[in-house]
């Protein structure tokens, strides 16, 4: 039920945040404290370690294609679990949050970007301390979008590999993430003007798709990047049926 298209996110930002804008600066302003420097940084936990309960793990794990799903919904959700993990939550339950939370606060516009630096800068230090691979691949993927946002495209590609060989060692293994960041790798190839390697990823990507019946896959190779690598190839019919 996570599957939906992407928008050209990166340089305009989504085009849900800006629907939704009102709303989500509303509940920023509301759940985040006016944001400071701390030129200290804050210590990597500042309560016992208390795990997260099996609900609020959950919820944390599925926050991330909740909030490209739903930006309100999923961005209230990661600022709950923020407030949460002050009182409750070990070092992996912490980076995690602290991670989307940044990722979050990114796209609120420039009086967030110190605060955003601070909670990304936060959250892979506990990454680290963790020493758990599904914590690593976590901090990857959040930079990829970070460098995506600043157009630093061989940068977000280079995170982008680094978090799916991560993700791939990791169990369980995480499906949603790899495949968005296969698609985000086409997005790379896009902006950096690579199109022939963007026409030959997208049939390697489509190909293996179809192989393994993979209906996630299939999905992120029928949208955005790999729709204007069918386009590239003058192949206007097949990028219509991918649209519809």
């Amino acid at each position: 039920q996570w599957l939906f298209p992407l928008q050209s996110m990166w340089r305009s930002r989504s085009r849900s945040f800006l629907r939704n804008w009102p709303h989500f600066t509303k509940t920023l302003n509301s759940n985040a404290p006016n944001p400071k420097p701390n030129k200290k940084g804050p210590p990597l936990l500042t309560h016992d370690p208390l795990p997260f309960s099996l609900l609020e793990q959950c919820l944390t794990r599925v926050s991330t294609p909740l909030t490209f799903l739903d930006s309100q919904l999923g961005s209230e959700l990661v600022m709950r679990l923020a407030a949460i993990s002050k009182e409750v939550g070990t070092p992996f339950d912490q980076a995690q949050v602290q991670l989307r939370y940044g990722i979050i606060l990114s796209f609120a516009g420039p009086r967030w970007q110190s605060l955003a630096i601070k909670k990304l800068r936060a959250g892979r230090r506990l990454a680290r301390s963790t020493g758990l691979t599904i914590s690593r691949a976590t901090a990857e993927l959040c930079m990829y979008i970070w460098l995506m946002q600043r157009g630093e495209h061989v940068r977000a590609e280079a995170r982008a590999r680094s978090a799916i060989a991560l993700y791939q060692k990791s169990q369980p293994v995480a499906q949603w993430e790899i495949q968005f960041l296969n698609f985000g790798i086409l997005s790379c190839r896009w902006q950096q003007g690579r199109i022939r390697d963007l026409q030959t990823l997208t049939g390697e990507f489509r190909r293996s798709a179809e192989s393994r019946a993979d209906a996630m896959s299939l999905f992120w190779m029928n949208v955005n990047a790999a729709i204007l690598s069918d386009l590239s190839e003058n192949k206007v019919e097949q990028a219509q049926s991918a649209l519809n």
